[in-house]
Protein backbone atom coordinates (compact mmCIF):
# COMPACT_ATOMS: atom_id res chain seq x y z
CA UNK A 1 0.00 0.00 0.00
CA UNK A 2 1.50 3.43 -0.75
CA UNK A 3 2.53 6.01 1.71
CA UNK A 4 -0.41 8.12 1.03
CA UNK A 5 -3.13 5.61 1.33
CA UNK A 6 -2.03 4.91 4.71
CA UNK A 7 -2.02 8.84 5.87
CA UNK A 8 -5.40 9.10 4.13
CA UNK A 9 -6.63 6.19 6.09
CA UNK A 10 -5.24 7.76 9.02
CA UNK A 11 -6.56 10.99 8.67
CA UNK A 12 -10.39 9.41 7.70
CA UNK A 13 -10.34 8.33 11.36
CA UNK A 14 -8.94 11.24 13.40
CA UNK A 15 -11.47 13.35 11.22
CA UNK A 16 -14.27 10.38 12.02
CA UNK A 17 -13.29 10.97 16.04
CA UNK A 18 -13.03 14.96 15.42
CA UNK A 19 -16.97 14.70 14.03
CA UNK A 20 -17.19 12.47 17.47
CA UNK A 21 -16.65 15.09 19.21
CA UNK A 22 -18.27 18.06 17.77
CA UNK A 23 -21.13 16.22 17.80
CA UNK A 24 -21.56 16.71 13.99
CA UNK A 25 -21.40 13.25 11.35
CA UNK A 26 -21.01 15.62 8.54
CA UNK A 27 -17.75 16.85 10.06
CA UNK A 28 -16.59 13.41 10.32
CA UNK A 29 -16.62 12.59 6.82
CA UNK A 30 -19.46 9.88 7.71
CA UNK A 31 -22.22 9.00 5.01
CA UNK A 32 -25.46 9.79 5.42
CA UNK A 33 -27.03 6.28 5.32
CA UNK A 34 -23.54 4.56 6.88
CA UNK A 35 -23.91 1.06 8.92
CA UNK A 36 -22.93 2.22 12.58
CA UNK A 37 -23.07 0.21 15.59
CA UNK A 38 -22.15 1.07 19.20
CA UNK A 39 -20.93 -2.13 21.33
CA UNK A 40 -22.67 -4.04 18.96
CA UNK A 41 -26.22 -2.60 18.42
CA UNK A 42 -27.46 -0.13 15.84
CA UNK A 43 -27.36 3.02 16.33
CA UNK A 44 -28.53 5.95 14.19
CA UNK A 45 -25.99 8.46 12.90
CA UNK A 46 -25.75 11.63 14.54
CA UNK A 47 -26.86 9.91 17.77
CA UNK A 48 -25.69 8.03 20.55
CA UNK A 49 -21.88 8.56 20.79
CA UNK A 50 -22.07 11.92 18.87
CA UNK A 51 -24.24 13.27 21.77
CA UNK A 52 -21.88 11.83 24.25
CA UNK A 53 -17.86 12.30 23.38
CA UNK A 54 -16.67 15.43 24.44
CA UNK A 55 -12.74 15.27 23.77
CA UNK A 56 -10.20 12.43 22.86
CA UNK A 57 -7.22 12.02 24.32
CA UNK A 58 -3.82 12.36 21.93
CA UNK A 59 -2.18 9.58 20.42
CA UNK A 60 -3.90 5.88 20.35
CA UNK A 61 -2.73 3.07 17.68
CA UNK A 62 -3.37 2.85 14.50
CA UNK A 63 -4.12 -0.68 12.07
CA UNK A 64 -5.01 -0.04 8.48
CA UNK A 65 -5.26 -2.95 6.29
CA UNK A 66 -3.49 -3.77 2.79
CA UNK A 67 -6.91 -3.57 1.03
CA UNK A 68 -7.09 0.05 0.99
CA UNK A 69 -10.54 0.59 2.66
CA UNK A 70 -10.14 -0.33 6.52
CA UNK A 71 -8.56 1.61 9.03
CA UNK A 72 -8.96 0.32 12.99
CA UNK A 73 -7.96 2.11 16.45
CA UNK A 74 -7.86 1.53 19.70
CA UNK A 75 -7.29 4.75 21.98
CA UNK A 76 -9.47 6.47 24.52
CA UNK A 77 -11.62 9.50 24.24
CA UNK A 78 -13.58 11.64 27.26
CA UNK A 79 -17.31 11.49 27.82
CA UNK A 80 -18.49 11.79 31.53
CA UNK A 81 -14.81 10.20 32.71
CA UNK A 82 -12.72 9.26 30.12
CA UNK A 83 -13.31 5.86 28.27
CA UNK A 84 -11.00 3.71 25.83
CA UNK A 85 -12.38 3.02 22.48
CA UNK A 86 -11.84 0.33 20.16
CA UNK A 87 -13.25 1.76 16.45
CA UNK A 88 -13.02 -0.10 13.07
CA UNK A 89 -14.36 2.21 9.31
CA UNK A 90 -14.94 1.35 6.15
CA UNK A 91 -13.86 4.76 4.44
CA UNK A 92 -14.79 4.39 0.18
CA UNK A 93 -14.15 8.00 -1.78
CA UNK A 94 -13.20 9.56 1.91
CA UNK A 95 -16.56 9.10 2.84
CA UNK A 96 -17.11 6.76 6.20
CA UNK A 97 -19.57 3.92 4.88
CA UNK A 98 -19.06 1.41 7.79
CA UNK A 99 -18.21 2.57 11.37
CA UNK A 100 -17.99 0.00 14.73
CA UNK A 101 -17.36 1.16 17.79
CA UNK A 102 -17.01 -0.55 21.68
CA UNK A 103 -16.52 1.62 24.46
CA UNK A 104 -15.54 -0.22 27.53
CA UNK A 105 -16.02 2.40 30.74
CA UNK A 106 -14.10 2.60 33.99
CA UNK A 107 -14.00 -0.30 36.09
CA UNK A 108 -12.24 -3.73 36.28
CA UNK A 109 -8.96 -3.73 33.89
CA UNK A 110 -8.65 0.36 33.24
CA UNK A 111 -6.14 2.42 32.07
CA UNK A 112 -6.88 5.12 30.06
CA UNK A 113 -3.82 6.95 29.90
CA UNK A 114 -1.69 3.42 28.47
CA UNK A 115 -4.12 2.66 26.34
CA UNK A 116 -3.28 6.27 24.61
CA UNK A 117 0.17 5.92 24.95
CA UNK A 118 1.61 4.94 21.15
CA UNK A 119 3.22 1.98 20.73
CA UNK A 120 5.74 1.89 18.20
CA UNK A 121 5.61 -1.78 17.62
CA UNK A 122 2.56 -1.62 15.63
CA UNK A 123 4.15 0.44 13.40
CA UNK A 124 7.71 -0.69 12.56
CA UNK A 125 8.07 -2.85 9.41
CA UNK A 126 9.39 -6.50 9.06
CA UNK A 127 11.91 -7.62 7.77
CA UNK A 128 11.10 -9.44 4.53
CA UNK A 129 12.13 -13.08 6.15
CA UNK A 130 9.90 -12.38 9.10
CA UNK A 131 6.51 -11.69 7.62
CA UNK A 132 3.79 -14.10 6.74
CA UNK A 133 0.67 -13.89 4.21
CA UNK A 134 -2.24 -12.15 5.07
CA UNK A 135 -3.76 -16.05 5.34
CA UNK A 136 -0.91 -17.23 7.29
CA UNK A 137 -1.29 -14.50 9.79
CA UNK A 138 -5.17 -14.78 10.25
CA UNK A 139 -4.36 -18.51 10.79
CA UNK A 140 -1.84 -17.64 13.74
CA UNK A 141 -4.04 -15.07 14.98
CA UNK A 142 -7.19 -17.78 15.22
CA UNK A 143 -4.54 -20.11 17.17
CA UNK A 144 -4.99 -17.86 19.99
CA UNK A 145 -8.79 -18.33 20.14
CA UNK A 146 -8.42 -21.76 19.72
CA UNK A 147 -6.48 -22.40 22.72
CA UNK A 148 -8.23 -20.11 24.40
CA UNK A 149 -11.64 -22.49 24.14
CA UNK A 150 -9.51 -25.26 24.25
CA UNK A 151 -7.66 -24.27 27.11
CA UNK A 152 -4.36 -24.89 26.02
CA UNK A 153 -2.31 -22.13 25.36
CA UNK A 154 0.65 -24.41 23.92
CA UNK A 155 -1.48 -24.26 20.61
CA UNK A 156 -0.83 -21.12 20.40
CA UNK A 157 2.54 -20.01 18.00
CA UNK A 158 4.10 -17.13 20.77
CA UNK A 159 6.97 -15.33 21.08
CA UNK A 160 8.76 -15.93 24.72
CA UNK A 161 8.33 -12.56 25.28
CA UNK A 162 5.27 -11.82 23.96
CA UNK A 163 2.62 -10.30 26.35
CA UNK A 164 -0.92 -9.21 26.22
CA UNK A 165 -2.60 -5.30 26.32
CA UNK A 166 -6.23 -5.37 27.60
CA UNK A 167 -7.79 -1.78 28.20
CA UNK A 168 -4.54 -0.18 28.62
CA UNK A 169 -3.43 -3.14 31.20
CA UNK A 170 -0.72 -5.49 30.98
CA UNK A 171 -2.44 -8.60 32.19
CA UNK A 172 0.27 -10.96 30.77
CA UNK A 173 4.22 -11.45 31.36
CA UNK A 174 3.84 -8.04 33.49
CA UNK A 175 7.41 -7.12 35.23
CA UNK A 176 7.50 -7.54 38.70
CA UNK A 177 8.37 -3.79 39.00
CA UNK A 178 5.41 -2.45 37.46
CA UNK A 179 3.02 -0.82 40.12
CA UNK A 180 0.50 -3.24 41.21
CA UNK A 181 -2.53 -1.47 39.79
CA UNK A 182 -4.70 -4.93 38.93
CA UNK A 183 -7.34 -6.13 40.58
CA UNK A 184 -6.02 -8.62 43.34
CA UNK A 185 -7.10 -12.37 41.24
CA UNK A 186 -5.80 -10.84 38.13
CA UNK A 187 -2.91 -9.48 40.13
CA UNK A 188 -1.55 -12.56 41.14
CA UNK A 189 -1.43 -14.48 37.80
CA UNK A 190 -0.23 -11.20 35.55
CA UNK A 191 3.22 -12.49 36.10
CA UNK A 192 2.88 -15.70 34.23
CA UNK A 193 2.91 -15.67 30.35
CA UNK A 194 -0.14 -16.09 27.79
CA UNK A 195 0.24 -19.84 27.53
CA UNK A 196 1.10 -20.54 31.22
CA UNK A 197 -2.36 -18.30 32.30
CA UNK A 198 -4.46 -20.54 29.49
CA UNK A 199 -2.91 -24.03 30.52
CA UNK A 200 -3.25 -23.18 34.36
CA UNK A 201 -7.21 -22.53 33.92
CA UNK A 202 -7.21 -18.91 34.34
CA UNK A 203 -9.20 -17.96 31.76
CA UNK A 204 -11.56 -20.99 31.28
CA UNK A 205 -14.93 -19.18 31.51
CA UNK A 206 -14.25 -18.11 28.39
CA UNK A 207 -16.35 -21.30 26.41
CA UNK A 208 -16.89 -19.81 23.09
CA UNK A 209 -15.36 -16.90 20.86
CA UNK A 210 -17.75 -16.88 17.56
CA UNK A 211 -18.37 -14.29 15.13
CA UNK A 212 -14.82 -14.42 14.63
CA UNK A 213 -14.11 -11.14 11.85
CA UNK A 214 -10.07 -10.98 11.26
CA UNK A 215 -10.99 -7.73 9.60
CA UNK A 216 -7.37 -6.05 8.86
CA UNK A 217 -4.21 -7.23 8.19
CA UNK A 218 -1.09 -5.52 7.13
CA UNK A 219 1.68 -7.93 5.90
CA UNK A 220 4.79 -5.49 6.14
CA UNK A 221 4.23 -4.70 9.75
CA UNK A 222 2.54 -7.97 10.78
CA UNK A 223 -0.02 -7.05 12.26
CA UNK A 224 -3.87 -8.31 12.46
CA UNK A 225 -6.86 -6.22 13.42
CA UNK A 226 -10.26 -7.85 14.34
CA UNK A 227 -13.62 -8.05 16.37
CA UNK A 228 -14.90 -10.53 18.26
CA UNK A 229 -17.71 -12.01 20.60
CA UNK A 230 -16.73 -13.90 23.65
CA UNK A 231 -19.19 -16.11 25.28
CA UNK A 232 -19.36 -16.31 29.41
CA UNK A 233 -21.57 -19.16 30.39
CA UNK A 234 -20.68 -18.36 34.22
CA UNK A 235 -17.92 -19.36 36.39
CA UNK A 236 -16.49 -19.33 39.73
CA UNK A 237 -12.84 -20.18 39.32
CA UNK A 238 -10.07 -17.98 39.25
CA UNK A 239 -12.46 -14.91 37.79
CA UNK A 240 -15.97 -14.64 38.96
CA UNK A 241 -18.22 -14.34 35.87
CA UNK A 242 -21.65 -14.42 35.72
CA UNK A 243 -23.61 -15.36 32.31
CA UNK A 244 -22.46 -13.08 29.94
CA UNK A 245 -20.81 -12.14 26.26
CA UNK A 246 -18.40 -9.38 25.56
CA UNK A 247 -17.48 -7.72 22.51
CA UNK A 248 -13.66 -7.49 22.18
CA UNK A 249 -11.53 -4.96 19.23
CA UNK A 250 -8.10 -7.02 19.45
CA UNK A 251 -4.92 -6.93 17.67
CA UNK A 252 -1.95 -8.86 17.12
CA UNK A 253 1.92 -8.40 16.87
CA UNK A 254 2.98 -11.55 14.34
CA UNK A 255 6.81 -11.79 13.92
CA UNK A 256 8.43 -14.78 12.27
CA UNK A 257 5.36 -17.01 12.45
CA UNK A 258 4.21 -15.60 16.20
CA UNK A 259 2.40 -13.82 18.25
CA UNK A 260 4.75 -11.23 20.04
CA UNK A 261 1.99 -8.94 21.07
CA UNK A 262 -1.65 -8.97 22.03
CA UNK A 263 -4.16 -5.80 22.79
CA UNK A 264 -7.59 -5.31 23.21
CA UNK A 265 -9.96 -3.21 24.28
CA UNK A 266 -13.39 -5.43 25.51
CA UNK A 267 -16.71 -4.65 27.16
CA UNK A 268 -18.89 -6.83 28.72
CA UNK A 269 -22.03 -7.11 27.15
CA UNK A 270 -25.96 -9.20 28.24
CA UNK A 271 -25.06 -13.29 27.79
CA UNK A 272 -25.04 -14.04 24.05
CA UNK A 273 -25.15 -10.19 23.26
CA UNK A 274 -25.57 -9.86 19.04
CA UNK A 275 -22.76 -8.12 17.10
CA UNK A 276 -24.42 -7.02 14.67
CA UNK A 277 -22.57 -7.54 11.48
Amino acid sequence: MSSNKRTGLRASMDRFIDGLVAGDPGKGGVAELARVTENGVLVHVGQKLWEQVNGREPGGQYFIDDGGELVGFLGTLHMATPVIAGIRLRVIDDRVVEAEIGIAEPGGMFDPATAATPRSVWEEELPEASRRSRDEMIAIANLYFEGLVAVDGDLIPLTPDAFRIENGERTANRPANMPQTLFPALQAIAHMNVAEQINAGHHAYIRVVRDRRFLIADEARGVVFGVFMFDHPGSSGTFEVPPSSAIVFEAFKIVDGRIALIEAMGRILPWQAPCSW
